[in-house]
């Protein structure tokens, strides 16, 4: 929200608001986070019957909801709203102090047809401002002693891993494969069209390196990858809401697997009206930057350590095996890391 409209906000939601803001405040038609403005002005004990009157008929359901459940509203207007109210002005009017227990029994009859008495949402969408994100693809898994040595046998002596398989790291993901944004979002276009930047809390807390908390993750091989692309990427997500959106409500929801802290989803939760949703993203566009492949053996059953295949054929050649033939290749391998 604007910083001029937060404050706004925090005056005509504060009980001792005067009666001279609340109705300049009522006039506020500029675009939707105005409605979230008149809904306060209309919960606002000290806003006139005349303003009352004015927001009962809102284009805003949220706003002639917290009109009808007004206390100025007395049992009389209560009675003949529940003929020609709506779903939402009869939902404010079983809130409020002066409906009888009949009202509130008729309303609750009235609003469990749906026909007549819907329930609307409106079309949300969550974007970041610039529309680029750092991404990750993630993959993790087993790589055969067999792989192995054929990477030591069909390349140089100063080749690596990840220059060796950067074009099919995706064959190892037996354990695990996600790929998705590791940004916030920080927009959100509302139904009218207007946009607001927005600030999202949360953290990711899960592991970040291999040897520090994903021992878990291995399979039944000696070697394991964990290899990442890091790509720009372009990503919308697109959700309905039936009452106002408040990004106070709004958390990341992150991977359970990896190590990148990918997000998977957003959760929508607002306690006060029960409303939950569950937000996932579709990515429009990406584009690799680079990668990042890391190979690792389990040695002896005590943990995984890093593996450096240059460093591992000068092993090799330091202990005259003949890296030329592939059997002595896997053969040392074999025995070197207790491979069954």
């Amino acid at each position: 929200m604007a910083e001029q409209k937060e404050k706004v906000l925090e005056q005509v939601s504060n009980p001792s608001c005067s009666e001279d803001i609340l109705i300049k405040a009522s006039d506020d038609n500029e675009n939707y986070t105005s409605s979230r403005i008149r809904c306060a002005v209309a919960l606002n004990k000290n806003t006139p019957k005349s303003i009352i009157d004015k927001l009962l008929k809102d284009d805003y359901r949220w706003v002639r909801e917290a009109a009808a459940s007004h206390p100025f509203v007395d049992k009389t207007e209560i009675d003949q709203l529940i003929k020609t109210g709506d779903r939402y002005i009869l939902k404010g009017l079983a809130n409020n102090t002066n409906c009888s227990s009949e009202g509130q029994k008729k309303i609750t009859e009235l609003l469990e047809d749906e026909t007549n008495y819907p329930t609307e949402y409106d079309t949300y969408l969550l974007k970041k401002s610039t529309m680029q994100y750092n991404q990750v693809e993630e993959v993790g898994g087993n790589v055969s002693t067999e792989d192995i040595t054929d990477a030591i046998f069909y390349s140089d002596n100063d080749v690596s891993w990840s220059d060796y398989i950067v074009g099919e790291f995706h064959k190892y993901d037996d354990v695990h494969h996600e790929c998705g944004p590791i940004d916030f979002v920080d927009t959100i276009v509302y139904p009218d069209g207007s946009e607001e930047l927005i600030s999202i809390s949360g953290a990711y807390d899960g592991p970040t390196e291999f040897e520090t908390g994903v021992e878990g993750m291995f399979g039944l091989e000696s070697f394991y990858q964990i290899a990442k692309c890091h790509e720009y990427a372009t990503w919308e997500y697109s959700f309905e809401l039936e009452y106002e959106f408040n990004p106070e409500y709004l958390k990341p929801v992150f991977s359970d697997e990896g190590l990148s802290g990918i997000i998977t989803s957003y959760e929508y939760s607002d306690d006060k009206t029960d409303e939950w949703a569950e937000i996932e993203g579709e990515c429009i566009d990406s584009q690799p930057k680079w990668y990042d492949i890391g190979l690792y053996v389990y040695i002896n059953k005590q943990g995984y350590e890093s593996v450096d295949l240059p460093d591992l054929r000068k092993e090799m050649v330091d202990k005259n095996i003949d890296i030329e033939d592939e059997e002595s290749i896997l053969k040392y391998l074999e025995e070197k890391y207790e491979v069954e």
